[in-house]
C-alpha cells in the first residue's frame, strides 16, 4: 500500500464556526468577566474561542499531536523516517517486508506539510504538499535506483474532525489528492481520495489504553498503457483498505510504550477479474516508545518486523513525527 496512504490526502466539509463575540445572556455573567474574556480574545487573535475544548475530547498524545495547534492558522506535519534493518540502520536499502504496492526498498524520510485553518475546536480544513528524500543518511552514490533523490510531491486538502463517542477519542481526517509523484504518474495514476480514522480508548482510568487505525484510498488513473504500449492494469491500485490494532501503555505524562499491528490490509487492482477480488498484503508489527515533546510534537521511534517471521535481516527502523508549528 502506498506510503502516502496514512499520511497524506481530502474534500472540503465546512461546519458553522463559534462566534467570537455573543451577546450578553442573563446567566449571572458580570461585566467585568465578558469583558475580560474579549480582552483574552483580542489579545490572542490567532486562538479559535472553544478550542481549548479539544483537550477534554482528546487526552491521548499521539491524537493531540495529529489533531494540530489549536490557533485559528498554523502548520502541520508529519514527517516518517523509513531506515535500514536494525543490521545497518542507516543503510541505504530497506526491505519491503509487507510486500504492499507502493513500498520502495531505500530508506526514505517522507511526510507531508500543510498550512491548517480551524474552523472551530473540532472542525478544520488543511492544503499541502507531500515530500520525499531517498536515503537521506546514505553518503555514497545510490544504486539500482534511477528515480530523482528529493521530490515535492502529491498535493492535498484535507478535513479535520476532532471529536469523541462512547469514551472513544477520535480524529477524522477525509483528503483528496493530486498524484505528481513521477513513479506513479508513470502508472497512470491521477487522483485519490482517502480516509482515515484513528481511535483510541483509555481503560477506566488505568495507564493502558487500547485503539484502531482505519484507513482507506481510492485511485483514479489517467492512463491505461506506459510509453510502450504495455497494460498498466496490474500495477494500478484501484483501492486499498486497512485496519491496525494499537495497544499503548503510558509511562508516564509523557511517555508511552505503543505497538501497532497491520492486520488487515487489502488492495484491488484494476487487472482482476472481480471488482471485489483483493489480495492481503503482509502483516507486520511496530513496536517503540512514543514521547510527547510538547502538546504540538509527538514522535514515535519504532522498530517494525514480521510477527511470524522474526530476523534481524528482516526488521526494519522508523522514526514517525507530528509536528506543529504556531
Amino acid at each position: 500500500m502506498k506510503k502516502e496512504f496514512f499520511s497524506v490526502a481530502l474534500t472540503f466539509f465546512l461546519a458553522a464556526g463559534t462566534p467570537i463575540l455573543t451577546m450578553a445572556d442573563d446567566s449571572g455573567q458580570s461585566a467585568s468577566e465578558s469583558k475580560a474574556k474579549i480582552g483574552d480574545i483580542i489579545d490572542k487573535p490567532n486562538e479559535v474561542p472553544g478550542a481549548e475544548q479539544v483537550d477534554d475530547l482528546i487526552t491521548n498524545n499521539n491524537l493531540r499531536a495529529l489533531s494540530g495547534s489549536l490557533s485559528r492558522l498554523s502548520i502541520a506535519s508529519q514527517f516518517n523516517y523509513n531506515g535500514g534493518t536494525i543490521e545497518e540502520p542507516l543503510a541505504q536499502d530497506r526491505p519491503n517486508i509487507s510486500a504492499a504496492s507502493g513500498n520502495t526498498t531505500k530508506a526514505d524520510l517522507d511526510g507531508a506539510i500543510s498550512a491548517k485553518y480551524n474552523i472551530d475546536g473540532k472542525n478544520s480544513v488543511m492544503a499541502g504538499i507531500g515530500m520525499r528524500w531517498i536515503a537521506p543518511m546514505s553518503t555514497g552514490s545510490l544504486n539500482n535506483y534511477a528515480g530523482t533523490t528529493f521530490d515535492m510531491m502529491n498535493p492535498y486538502v484535507q478535513y479535520q474532525y476532532v471529536y469523541k463517542w462512547l469514551g472513544v477519542q477520535s480524529v477524522l481526517q477525509v483528503q483528496g489528492m493530486q498524484w505528481t509523484q513521477a513513479d506513479y504518474t508513470a502508472l497512470g495514476y491521477g487522483q485519490a481520495i482517502s480516509v482515515d480514522q484513528e481511535n483510541m480508548y483509555q481503560v477506566g482510568k488505568s495507564r493502558l489504553s487500547i485503539g484502531l487505525s482505519a484507513a482507506a484510498q481510492y485511485n483514479f488513473f489517467s492512463k491505461s498503457t506506459d510509453s510502450t504500449g504495455a497494460d498498466l492494469a496490474s500495477s494500478q491500485s484501484v483501492y486499498a483498505f486497512a485496519f491496525a490494532p494499537i495497544i499503548e501503555y503510558q509511562l508516564s505524562s509523557k511517555v508511552n510504550l505503543r505497538t501497532l499491528v497491520n492486520l488487515f490490509t487489502y488492495e484491488h487492482y484494476l487487472s482482476f477479474p472481480g471488482t471485489t477480488d483483493l489480495v492481503h498484503d503482509g502483516i507486520y508489527q511496530s513496536i517503540g516508545v512514543g514521547v510527547s515533546i510538547t502538546r504540538d510534537v509527538f514522535v514515535y521511534p519504532n522498530l517494525q518486523f514480521l510477527p511470524g517471521n522474526i530476523a534481524s535481516n528482516l526488521t526494519n527502523v522508523g522514526v514517525a513525527a507530528t509536528v506543529n508549528v504556531f
